[in-house]
């Protein structure tokens, strides 16, 4: 379970007590485990039935962590063999491209944002 400021953690196995709360930290945007239960009742042949994904924006702030300048940072194929080693998650091309220009989004901001902001721009140019 996912809101805007907190989310919850659980096991594939519905009969599992295994949880994680966090909440968001108004300051800085990380976030803060709240409760834990940390110890499974399930089986361990029954985790290793799902398969672990991680969305481009899960990847992107991964990116964005790991390398300061996103152009300086590797390239969508390189990611995604990044992703597999580091976070062992198989990831396709296409959302580790998405990935990294969210990551340059976040970063230096997008085109829409810069071109909504020209007309200040040529106002304080006349100033």
């Amino acid at each position: 379970r996912t809101t805007r400021n907190s989310f919850v953690l659980s096991c594939h196995d519905t009969h599992c007590d295994w949880r994680i709360y966090a909440k968001e930290l108004s300051t800085c945007g990380y976030y803060t485990i709240k409760k834990a239960q940390l110890n499974h009742t399930c089986p361990l042949d029954l985790r290793d039935q799902y398969k672990t994904k991680a969305t481009s924006k899960v990847i992107a702030h991964v990116y964005r962590s790991r390398y300061g300048e996103p152009n300086d940072g590797p390239k969508a194929a390189q990611l995604q063999q990044l992703v597999l080693e580091d976070l062992r998650v198989s990831a396709s091309y296409m959302k580790c491209h998405r990935a990294k220009e969210k990551a340059v989004d976040i970063t230096v901001g997008n085109a829409e944002d810069s071109y909504l902001n020209l007309a200040a721009y040529f106002e304080r140019l006349k100033q």
